[in-house]
């Protein structure tokens, strides 16, 4: 099992960073899943209040080396347990520096305690982050989520007209129903919140409306069926998952399964990200 990679791109550090720090803001620990191809960050949700994410990433178009072997042949993977704001902050002084030259990431061990060692070269600067390594048998528990069936697709408006729009509404109710609508040749989005004092509405028109994927491209799949569909969901997860417009998604698509689930694609040139918001179960 063996892992080292190198960064010399300023513009691919700066990604890396941003994805870190977006996934920081929505879960306090996570899982980075290394294999030969790709990388992955991974939110599994063990509490109600936490969000699930699936973040896949093409090493090659991050890193400029990279040495990677598995466990073995039959498990050609590495799964560790990080802290991604601990990534961050190591990270962090690097974007501001003039003078960078290359940046190292190395699976060690210090003090019999397995390690993300980062190493930024020009400084001679090592940092050694404490990570955990996941028993293959807990493996099953961060395979990639399956797609939900009889989902209705919609692209999403701009994520930062968004934002603009829950900060008002989370300051006015914990929760709120979105409502889409594809029968016609324009989808239709709803935005509700409802109390005892006060009921507010914002609607979206006009949206496209994804075509079904049946061609095995890494396009994500889009939803299958058209008619309406509604999802009551708590802002504040709502919220986190619109810390995610930092990325700078190229779109953003958000299957809804009627009563059940929200479950969103962000998708970057060499970021393809999943985002899964569960629907409140009504008493």
């Amino acid at each position: 099992m063996k892992f080292r990679c190198r960064m010399t791109e300023m513009l691919a550090i700066k990604k890396f960073y941003t994805v870190l720090n977006t996934i920081s803001k929505m879960a306090k620990s996570c899982i980075l899943r290394l294999s030969q191809d790709s990388f992955f960050f991974i939110v599994h949700e063990s509490t109600p209040s936490s969000p699930s994410i699936w973040c896949e990433m093409e090493q090659n178009r991050f890193f400029n080396e990279y040495n990677f072997e598995g466990v073995n042949a039959e498990s050609p993977h590495i799964y560790l347990e990080i802290e991604p704001e601990q990534l961050t902050k190591a990270l962090h002084p690097i974007l501001k520096s003039s003078g960078f030259f290359s940046l190292k990431f190395k699976l060690t061990k210090k003090r019999d305690r397995p390690c993300l060692s980062l190493e930024i070269e020009d400084r001679l600067c090592v940092h050694d982050i404490p990570v955990n390594l996941i028993p293959r048998k807990h493996w099953s528990n961060y395979e990639e989520p399956c797609m939900p069936p009889h989902r209705i697709g919609i692209f999403l408006p701009p994520l930062k007209n968004l934002k603009h729009i829950v900060e008002r509404y989370k300051n006015l109710g914990q929760a709120m129903t979105l409502q889409v609508d594809t029968t016609g040749e324009q989808g239709c989005l709803k935005f509700k919140l409802e109390s005892d004092s006060i009921s507010l509405g914002t609607y979206f028109q006009d949206l496209e409306i994804p075509k079904i994927n049946h061609s095995g491209t890494s396009e994500p799949p889009s939803g299958a069926i058209n008619g309406t569909a509604t999802v009551k969901i708590e802002l504040r997860r709502f919220n986190l998952f619109l810390h995610s417009e930092q990325i700078n998604p190229r779109k953003v698509i958000a299957n809804f399964i009627n009563d059940k689930m929200i479950h969103i694609f962000l998708v970057h040139d060499d970021i393809f990200m999943q985002y899964f918001i569960p629907a409140i179960m009504e008493e």
